[in-house]
């Protein structure tokens, strides 16, 4: 980008240096590098890839009429809704239920990174680019989203419901399937991946204290515990989502 073939001489921002290297004279002496073209990516697929994305477009054809309510599902599975949300919900549940979720949200946000890494896993936006309705990065095994929305409602529900399981269970399952549904629909997720997000999610859920038995969550100690435990995932694949949960585990220890 730095010189336009068909002109190499109009003026340029290091024009000294570049006629130094007097590359006006070697663009006519170098040859195009060889170029191939690939219309179809999804013959590198898994074959339960290969499968799915058939699904997905059936989806997204099925779906568009429903494209606002998927933009609205969405947001129950982004990160940024919840760190919005909890400091207006602090007043209103108390800090221990406060450090209860937050540490909830921090640690499946660390569990599915590092599951993504692991994996490795493509999108689907990545085999068929006419997929993708939203941009998305990295690699998507499991899906983030499903995840935090079924371990976020869940445990939102669960303030509300807390003497009946099966409502806010409810609860959860609804926000699984539709951002489960919404993550499809864009194309950023494969089906196996909400599944896998939904199933690390609803763990996550049945296993995490109860209210009564959370207290050591409001510990400084159970925070530095946290950053610790982010810490070597943040610097090795220097993950900016890993790197959420790192500061956040040090700013609750040290604030």
């Amino acid at each position: 980008r730095l010189v336009v073939p068909s002109a190499p001489e109009v003026p340029l921002r290091f024009i000294k240096q570049l006629e130094q290297l007097a590359l006006s004279q070697k663009l006519a002496t170098i040859t195009d590098s060889p170029q191939q073209t690939v219309t179809d990516f999804a013959a590198d697929a898994s074959p339960l890839h290969q499968q799915e994305l058939g699904w997905i477009a059936r989806w997204q054809a099925y779906a568009a009429p429903l494209s606002p309510l998927w933009a609205l599902t969405n947001l129950l599975g982004d990160g940024k809704t919840y760190l919005l949300l909890m400091p207006l919900l602090l007043p209103l549940i108390g800090w221990q239920c406060f450090c209860r979720i937050l540490l909830a949200l921090l640690v499946v946000n660390i569990l599915v990174q590092w599951n993504k890494f692991a994996i490795g896993w493509p999108r689907p936006l990545h085999f068929d680019p006419g997929l993708g309705k939203q941009a998305a990065s990295g690699f998507g095994m499991p899906s983030g989203h499903t995840a935090l929305a079924a371990l976020a409602c869940g445990l939102l529900a669960e303030l509300k419901f807390a003497s009946s399981p099966g409502r806010y269970w409810s609860v959860a399952i609804a926000a699984t399937l539709l951002t489960g549904a919404a993550r499809v629909y864009y194309g950023v997720h494969f089906i196996s991946d909400v599944v896998a997000g939904a199933l690390l999610g609803g763990l996550l859920l049945a296993l995490w204290p109860k209210p009564k038995a959370a207290s050591w969550m409001v510990s400084t100690r159970c925070w530095w515990g946290l950053a610790l435990l982010a810490l070597p995932g943040t610097l090795y694949w220097q993950d900016p989502l890993l790197a959420t949960s790192l500061f956040a585990a040090l700013g609750m220890a040290t604030g």
